[in-house]
């Protein structure tokens, strides 16, 4: 489990109130990746979107580099869940990133909405049958616009804050 501070999101005035996460949580069981992300009550809206990036051989040199700058804590994603454009925020797409090379899309994910909280279930059969053991890092967005395949975002949250370790599922 990954837990982040309330308010440390900053506003703009495109989006005077950005999602905002305080925890983010992967269990395996049953062959069976269970993600669950917390918002600051009052900051999830319609528009918030998602990116969860799973490093699922600890290895930073393979997959693709995200949080880089942090030294010891950039990881290597193997695979990302991420919004869909148009946005959709009760599906998100499971992508197997590959080092030096343009991520492949491996399938669609419904994800549970509820008032501060959205879930979603991956099987470790979609992550090539991986064990769940993993590093993890998670960063939101607001939709601000979008049209056709054109989508403007605007960065929220990260956890865990740029810095600071992954998150580890043993």
């Amino acid at each position: 489990m990954l837990s982040d501070p309330a308010g440390d999101v900053v506003a703009t005035a495109q989006v005077p109130n950005p999602p905002d996460v305080i925890a983010a949580t992967i269990d395996v069981a049953n062959q069976t990746l269970s993600l669950i992300v917390t918002f600051v009550p009052g900051t999830l809206a319609p528009q918030t979107g998602f990116r969860v990036h799973l490093d699922t051989d600890e290895n930073a040199a393979t997959g693709t580099p995200t949080f880089t700058g942090e030294g010891n804590n950039t990881i290597g994603a193997d695979y990302a869940v991420t919004g869909f454009n148009p946005h959709d925020p009760s599906r998100a797409a499971l992508q197997r990133n590959i080092t030096g090379g343009a991520p492949s899309f491996l399938g669609t994910l419904d994800v549970v909405i509820e008032a501060n909280v959205r879930r979603l279930s991956i099987p470790l059969a979609q992550l090539g049958g991986d064990d769940g053991r993993l590093q993890f890092k998670l960063d939101c967005y607001q939709v601000i616009a979008s049209s056709g395949t054109t989508q403007t975002i605007a960065q929220g949250d990260l956890i865990p804050n740029f810095g600071l370790p992954a998150g580890l599922v043993r």
